[in-house]
């Protein structure tokens, strides 16, 4: 029997619908309706089960549009669509809502149904809120005694196939439209990969003689085979693949017949996991399965595979929760599976590094790689003048020829600057850009007199008086500490990371994934002994700070993105150093697989993989330039993992005194010619050494500009023979030459 009153919202509307309960509470009395939202759901109950029982019951489904609600999967998908479908088999139900803030409303499916207030509420004085608040209620009564609402949808066939393909595509658009997945593609730079196969002698993967700025263009490229998206964090890989489906979608609705376009599917690899038996479904049964729950009145995948119109966008590779050989033996099986049963589908992948996804590719099925490309000179000083013209040439005159530059080649880390840039002066380092981001993002909120952002227990009123009056901060990546909330946010993402971080047993297992939490679980993270409604407060503030992100359709959290995920558990890691975090064998004796076992399975194109690591190097390197005591850190360091050291003493913002730089140096010289040390190991410490400066190398000046004088072997004066005869012809006849005392590199460079 439907005989509730069903309220849908998103969180960041809590206070809104907390408004809106307490208005609405004598409705309870007036008849025997229940009015119902998710805080109906005790702790315990099966969260989406019990929504799902609302829904069936719902006689009157009210909406509090914001852009936040029109964002949410979960809203558009599972609240709105069966209330959708329920009302076209003429059930008796009534679709209202409601509007909270200005959005684009227009552009869904609610458009046309009953709107209960002719304008966003946020635009009203709290007495006229009330009396907007009070009309609504007494609207919902009057449609709660009777059947569905006077006004219906324009269009009589939103129950067809083809309406539901539409809403799909316009689901996607309105999801992607967020400025948080903003793209300017004047700065995407692609370069295709082609494998010459394993087996090749030299160089395997070959680039493509064109740059491409579009995946669509890849595409047409390379027909009919999957591709693998490459980039390292920051570099724009979930952004490319959101807007590829923002463009899929808007093309077929562009065509004439949308609901025969094709289809693309976004979906984040790291929500693959096994069921509750602890069994791992085929990733066709996952895909199938994740399809059917999210799109319950489209065709289910196989069938759309079968049409082959479908594009298939899987985020993050290297974020399964798997063992590396076993995600990728998963994968590259469910792409072949595609290649001989349902051909003509298009798969891409993104994934951080070549090295981990470079054995999807095989003979008989070829996987190019596209990697995006971090931004030249040229590129870097177009950005700044798009975004900061007022600035861009003080920015760059401040960028030429620093550290910084090197970092800022990504667009995420070039455009965290542009929004902060106010008077051309650059921050030393990551940490603070991300310092400066969240100072930037707390201030928007206090500005605008946000309930949560106002004095209490997550900012102090000195926090809020700092963040109002001042822009820069000493140092660059603190934030406020009087409240809890940044502290709080630091111990979620630390404890995230402590607990479903990477347990590695190889370099590849170590990628150090973007963490989601069950939303109650972070409750309780962050909770202890507290009461839970502050820790709600916390998320509710992590969100509107674009900070975290809540995804109702499997009730978890996360942050927005991994490098904020790493900047909040690095601030932890500054205060309470765990060097043994990053601890590495790098003797012969201990390293685990051997050199030779690791090379036994490498074809002849292959790459050498490095050592195994821990998944908390990045992090460690952020939390070096967050130190109260750098040298401190870096020394303690030294002793768990020589070579990670050696990388945070070269970052722009660790400043180390002269003699720990030297202790450094020479502790990395010595490691790099160890005949004790695995080959990887020495290698990485010769890299390392290079960027540090090795102390074997002198720096001069000549007439041609600064150099680097190696160290010289002298070479006696005296009568030499030269040549040949049994050489080219060229190299006879052997003859002898008289030399004077010369000098030779004592390290030879060649060119083979």
């Amino acid at each position: 029997m439907r005989n509730k009153i069903f309220i849908s919202y998103s969180r960041q509307d809590q206070d809104w619908l907390d408004r809106f309960r307490t208005m609405s509470k004598p409705l309870i009395n007036s008849q025997y309706l229940e009015v119902w939202s998710d805080k109906n759901i005790d702790a315990g109950q099966q969260w989406r089960e019990q929504i799902k029982t609302a829904l069936a019951s719902a006689k009157v489904a009210v909406f509090l549009v914001s852009p936040d609600s029109l964002a949410s999967r979960f809203i558009m998908e599972d609240e709105l669509t069966p209330m959708l479908e329920a009302e076209a088999r003429g059930e008796n139900i009534a679709i209202t809502w409601f509007q909270l803030r200005h959005c684009l409303y227009k552009e869904t499916p609610l458009e046309p149904y009953q709107r209960l207030y002719p304008k966003p509420l946020n635009g009203l004085s709290d007495a006229e809120i009330d009396q907007a608040l009070a009309e609504i209620c007494q609207s919902i009564q009057k449609l709660a005694k009777t059947s569905s609402p006077k006004t219906t949808p324009s269009n009589p066939s939103k129950s067809s196939l083809a309406e539901h393909y539409r809403a799909y595509h316009e689901r996607c658009i309105q999801q992607w439209r967020h400025p948080r997945y903003q793209l300017d593609q004047r700065f995407v730079h692609l370069t295709l990969l082609i494998d010459q196969t394993e087996d090749t002698q030299g160089i395997r993967w070959l680039p493509h003689q064109q740059t491409f700025s579009a995946l669509s263009e890849i595409l047409d490229e390379v027909p009919d085979q999957p591709l693998v998206l490459l980039g390292q964090p920051g570099a724009g890989k979930s952004t490319l693949l959101r807007h590829f489906e923002l463009d899929t979608a808007q093309h077929a609705l562009a065509s004439a017949a949308p609901e025969n376009a094709p289809l693309s599917f976004f979906v984040p690899l790291s929500a693959y996991k096994a069921d509750a038996k602890g069994q791992w479904p085929s990733p066709l049964e996952w895909l199938s399965t994740r399809w059917a729950k999210l799109n319950p009145a489209l065709p289910p995948l196989e069938n759309l595979l079968k049409q082959q119109r479908l594009i298939l966008l899987l985020d993050a590779l290297n974020e399964v929760p798997l063992a590396h050989r076993e995600s990728i033996t998963r994968w590259r099986d469910f792409i072949q599976q595609l290649a001989d049963d349902y051909p003509g589908n298009r798969v891409i992948f993104s994934c951080r590094s070549l090295d981990y996804s470079a054995s999807l590719s095989s003979k008989d099925l070829p996987v190019p790689q596209v990697r995006i490309e971090p931004l030249d000179d040229e590129q870097v000083q177009a950005f700044l003048h798009s975004y900061c013209e007022e600035h861009a040439d003080a920015l760059w005159t401040n960028l030429r020829g620093t550290k910084q530059l090197d970092l800022l080649r990504l667009p995420f880390f070039l455009k965290l600057l542009t929004d902060q840039a106010h008077s051309g002066a650059i921050p030393e380092g990551r940490a603070a850009l991300f310092g400066g981001f969240v100072r930037r993002a707390l201030r928007r909120e206090i500005d605008q007199h946000q309930p949560l952002f106002q004095a209490g227990k997550l900012l102090s009123e000195r926090d809020i008086e700092r963040l109002s009056h001042t822009t820069d901060w000493k140092p660059g990546h603190a934030l406020p500490s009087g409240g809890m909330l940044c502290n709080k946010l630091s111990a979620l993402a630390f404890a995230m990371q402590d607990r479903y971080g990477p347990k590695a047993t190889s370099a590849e297992d170590a990628e150090n994934p973007q963490v989601r939490l069950d939303y109650d679980e972070a409750l309780a993270l962050l909770s202890g002994n507290q009461a839970i409604e502050q820790a709600k407060q916390i998320l509710k503030a992590g969100e509107a700070l674009n900070l975290l992100d809540e995804d109702p359709s499997d009730n978890t959290v996360g942050y927005t993105h991994q490098l904020l995920q790493e900047f909040f558990a690095a601030r932890q890691l500054a205060t309470k150093p765990e060097p043994a975090r990053v601890q590495r064998s790098w003797r012969i004796s201990e390293v685990t697989p051997s050199l030779s076992d690791t090379l036994a399975t490498l074809a002849a194109s292959d790459t050498l993989s490095p050592l195994p690591s821990s998944g908390w190097e990045e992090t460690t390197v952020l939390a070096a330039a967050m130190s109260a005591d750098q040298d401190q850190f870096v020394r303690e360091l030294m002793g768990h993992h020589l070579v990670l050291a050696g990388r945070c003493a070269v970052q722009p913002d660790v400043n180390l005194s002269g003699a720990l730089l030297e202790d450094l140096r020479q502790a990395l010289l010595a490691r790099s010619g160890n005949p004790e040390a695995d080959l990887r190991e020495r290698i990485d410490a010769g890299l390392a050494l290079g960027l540090l400066g090795d102390p074997c190398f002198e720096q001069r000046s000549g007439p041609q500009g600064d150099y680097l004088m190696p160290p010289l072997v002298t070479i006696p004066g005296g009568t030499y023979r030269i040549g040949s005869e049994d050489g080219d012809d060229d190299e006879k006849p052997i003859i002898k030459v008289r030399l004077e005392v010369f000098a030779l590199g004592q390290f030879p460079v060649t060119n083979a």
